[in-house]
């Protein structure tokens, strides 16, 4: 999930600066790789499937479903290629991107990411959501909804929990797709009234990550998730324009 992000975030930074990305016509050994991997798939060769998938692969490690192994692949197969995510795998086409940050191979208009060793056997880094997981992902949503307060419990998706400090914050996108801060302290549970709720926040991306502000009055509350470089995500709390609290080094995000 993290390495398609990485990847759409340069694209779009390359896009704004006039870098451009290169394609070339497939080998022909690529082709027969993607066409031995697209028959595994169709006729559920899980084992030999799983051979050729990087771990961990994220599926949402916002609620922990991750795929850590083999082993854990094969027993998810038929959750994460359903019926319909077969037909799509064996419809897509793939494509060569060349940056001059990354070299991959990629399903055109899906999200399908896959890279080639020396042996020329493709290797699956990111498979996009099946709609059997993609329900299964709902559910957790309604599930944690019951464990908020029950002001909070009217959103459409969380965007990510944040961990700053003394502070436990989480962003939710509300079915009219705006974004809503509430704030608790650290060691209160999320089932209790949180102590401030923001309505109305903005998120903007850069070429090092995402960004989130909220405006209550005077007072802004920013978060820089930093990803294309060596710095953290940093929480700060603005007042008129001027920094009155930064948390830099005690910061977690746990994104969607």
């Amino acid at each position: 999930m993290k390495r398609l992000y990485l990847i759409t975030i340069f694209l779009s930074f390359a896009s704004c600066f006039g870098l451009s990305s290169q394609d070339k016509e497939l080998t022909m050994n690529v082709k027969i790789g993607i066409n031995n991997l697209k028959d595994h798939v169709m006729y559920k060769r899980k084992e030999a499937v799983a051979k050729q998938v990087v771990f961990p692969l994220e599926r949402c490690s916002y609620f922990g479903y991750v795929i850590h192994n083999q082993k854990d692949f094969i027993n998810s197969f038929d959750t994460i290629f359903d019926s319909n995510q077969i037909e799509k795998f064996q419809k897509s086409e793939w494509e060569y991107i060349f940056t001059p940050v990354y070299e991959y191979y990629y399903l055109h208009g899906s999200g399908y990411l896959g890279e080639f060793n020396d042996e020329g056997i493709l290797y699956l880094t990111h498979i996009q959501l099946s709609e059997t997981e993609q329900q299964y992902i709902k559910e957790l949503i309604e599930k944690e909804k019951q464990t908020l307060h029950i002001s909070l419990r009217n959103y459409l998706e969380p965007v990510c929990t944040i961990l700053a400090g003394k502070y436990r914050i989480r962003i939710d996108r509300m079915h009219n797709n705006e974004l809503r801060y509430a704030s608790w302290r650290k060691d209160a549970e999320t089932s209790t009234a949180p102590d401030l709720v923001i309505l109305g926040g903005k998120v903007w991306g850069t070429r090092w990550g995402t960004n989130y502000d909220f405006i209550n009055g005077e007072y802004e509350y920013s978060l820089e998730d930093y990803i294309l470089s060596d710095c953290g995500p940093i929480f700060t709390v603005s007042k008129n324009n001027q920094t009155i609290l930064t948390i830099d080094s005690d910061v977690k995000v746990i994104t969607f």
